[in-house]
């Protein structure tokens, strides 16, 4: 189960696969106040929530602002907030978003953003 749980996961995340807009209304539309909530109380950057079943993949993220991206925009928006390590950070990021969705929790991923200037060397 976990490998084609991975499996679904890379196809949708690494390999711009559709995502499912019924999973989405089935399994998180409900959920959306909450994590709004969540995401302004945890004081989260942006935070994805992820969704597997039957093969089916669905995804929301939500911006510290209240953005509210769907599948292939939430992913198209992560792209863009990772622009330089998404595939990095996915790979990453898969193990444990495997295991919760395997014990049949939401995979959710808060991030903090940090506005520090990269150093530089002298």
């Amino acid at each position: 189960m976990k490998n084609r749980i991975k499996n679904t996961l890379q196809k949708a995340l690494l390999e711009n696969g559709e995502m499912s807009m019924g999973l989405y209304e089935f399994d998180m539309q409900e959920h959306i106040d909450e994590w709004i909530n969540d995401t302004q109380n945890d004081n989260d950057d942006y935070c994805f929530f992820i969704t597997e079943n039957r093969g089916d993949v669905a995804m929301v993220l939500i911006s510290r602002e209240n953005e509210i991206f769907i599948n292939e925009k939430a992913r198209e928006k992560l792209m863009k907030l990772w622009i330089k390590a998404y595939d990095h950070n996915i790979k990453l990021l898969l193990p444990t978003m495997t295991r919760n969705l395997s014990n049949g929790f939401f995979a959710i991923t808060g991030v903090k953003t940090s506005n520090q200037p990269t150093p530089t060397k002298s």
